[in-house]
């Protein structure tokens, strides 16, 4: 489970970069959907 969280801490990082908010929010939003699976 750490090991997923990690590699998506590193894509949210890589979007950050992007500076893509909407994107960002959805893609936190559908990990943390994911996570409380």
């Amino acid at each position: 489970m750490e090991e997923i969280k990690q590699e998506i801490i590193e894509v949210i990082k890589k979007l950050d970069i992007h500076n893509d908010k909407r994107s960002l929010l959805m893609i936190k939003n559908y990990i943390i959907s994911f996570l409380k699976r």
